[in-house]
C-alpha cells in the first residue's frame, strides 16, 4: 500500500516539475526577447520571476528526490538500479506512465539549457564585441570608468549604465 501512494507522489511531483520547468522556459524566452530587442524595462520583473520559478524547481526537485529516493527502500532496490530498472517493477501502464513523464522531464530540462546557453552566447558574444570595439577606438581608457564627477572608479567598482535616457 506505501509502495501505491509513494508511486502516486513521484507521479504528481513529476508533472509539477515538468510544468514548472515549462514555465521558466516561458519566462526565459520572454528575457531572450527582452534581451534581442533591447527592451530593458521588463527585464527585472522577469528575472524576478525567474529567481521565485527556479525556488520553485528546487523544492519539488528536492522533494521528488526524497520520495524517490523512500520508493526506492520500500522496493529493497539496490544502489546500482537505474530509474529505468526501478520502474519495470511496476505494472505496464504505471511504467509507461512513468517513463513518458520521465521523458518529459528531461525535454522540459533541456529546452531550458538551450534557452540558457543561447543567452549566455549572445550576451557573452555582445560584450566580447563591445569591448573590443572600445579597445580599438579608445586603446588608453580599456578598462576606466569614471564617476559623475570626473575621477577615475577603481577596477573593483562595478559599472552601471542607466539605460533611461
Amino acid at each position: 500500500m506505501e509502495t501505491n501512494s509513494l508511486l502516486e507522489g513521484l507521479k504528481i511531483l513529476l508533472q509539477k516539475e515538468i510544468e514548472e520547468f515549462q514555465r521558466f522556459s516561458i519566462l526565459e524566452k520572454s528575457l531572450q526577447e527582452a534581451i534581442l530587442s533591447r527592451n530593458w524595462r521588463p527585464m527585472t520583473e522577469i528575472l524576478r520571476k525567474l529567481r521565485i520559478s527556479a525556488d520553485t524547481v528546487m523544492k519539488i526537485e528536492e522533494n521528488r528526490e526524497k520520495v524517490y529516493k523512500k520508493l526506492r527502500e520500500v522496493l529493497d532496490s539496490t544502489p546500482e538500479e537505474t530509474f529505468y530498472d526501478v520502474c519495470l517493477r511496476f505494472s505496464k501502464e504505471e511504467r509507461d506512465l512513468l517513463l513518458d513523464l520521465y521523458r518529459k522531464l528531461r525535454a522540459a530540462v533541456s529546452e531550458v539549457q538551450g534557452l540558457t546557453g543561447c543567452i549566455d552566447v549572445y550576451c557573452t558574444s555582445s560584450l566580447s564585441t563591445l569591448d573590443k570595439l572600445f579597445e580599438q577606438f579608445v586603446p588608453a581608457g580599456k578598462h576606466k570608468s569614471y564617476s559623475r564627477k570626473g575621477t577615475m572608479n577603481k577596477p573593483s567598482q562595478p559599472l552601471l549604465v542607466n539605460h533611461a535616457y
